[in-house]
């Protein structure tokens, strides 16, 4: 499951910085082939499991995505990274990411010069995928 999370991210990272945009064709079929995957691995009891994952990943993200501290893509690839993994490792990344976006924001304002409230854009999909890999990994987890 997490190989289909990395090649999501990776997928994801791809059309972000080519068109600034994470298809929404992107994050559907990650929805419907994690939900697929958990599935067939754990049962189809799971599928209560999986709407609550992905409902509670929506409602963290939209409030982000309101405050302006993510984009509505990167809302939607957390809530099929919530399909595929689960809201407690979603939550892990989501809370790594923020850590990776933040620090790359702050070394891209001392290179840029820009003042500290000014807007820096990050592509938020990048520190995402490379949440995902270090999960994959097993150096955030439980």
């Amino acid at each position: 499951m997490t190989i289909t999370a990395i090649l999501l991210s990776v997928a994801a990272v791809v059309t972000d910085v080519r068109t600034d945009k994470i298809p929404n064709v992107l994050t559907v079929i990650g929805i419907i082939t994690g939900a697929l995957f958990r599935i067939i691995l754990s049962g189809p009891g799971e599928a209560g499991a999986i709407i609550v994952d992905v409902a509670a990943a929506f409602a963290v993200t939209f409030i982000l995505f309101l405050i302006k501290a993510l984009r509505g893509g990167d809302g939607k690839l957390l809530c099929a990274l919530s399909a595929m993994l689960g809201f407690p490792a979603t939550v892990m990344i989501l809370v790594f990411s923020l850590l990776l976006a933040a620090v790359v924001g702050c070394v891209k304002m001392i290179f840029t010069k820009r003042k500290l409230f000014s807007k820096t854009f990050i592509h938020f999909s990048i520190p995402m995928a490379c949440s995902v890999m270090v999960y994959a990994t097993g150096l955030i987890t439980r």
